[in-house]
């Protein structure tokens, strides 16, 4: 696996590099999943306009995503989070 590089000067790819986006997005899935804190006001925007949440605005809360980026759930803690991810089997990783 070779690309031409900016320089003109032939450079070999890592195996990563070659691997369509779709697959590159998948590599994790199953098993892994990101936990990455988010301000309850951004969450509001992605709930649609007629739910509402119970929590203030500024509340820091942890979103777990698949390694896809798929949310999967959002906890109100960072523990429960990674307890949560773990009781299914799955690799919690952090996000900052």
């Amino acid at each position: 696996m070779f690309d031409v590089g900016k320089n003109g000067k032939t450079q070999q790819k890592q195996v990563w590099q070659t691997l369509p986006k779709d697959d590159f997005a998948n590599i994790g899935m199953p098993s892994l999943v990101y936990v990455k804190p988010v301000k309850a006001a951004e969450l509001a925007g992605d709930l649609g306009g007629d739910v509402e949440i119970d929590v203030a605005p500024d509340s820091t809360l942890y979103a777990v995503h698949a390694a896809n980026g798929s949310r999967m759930a959002v906890l109100d803690s960072r523990e429960a989070a990674f307890a949560g991810a773990v009781q299914y089997d799955l690799v919690p990783l952090s996000v900052h």
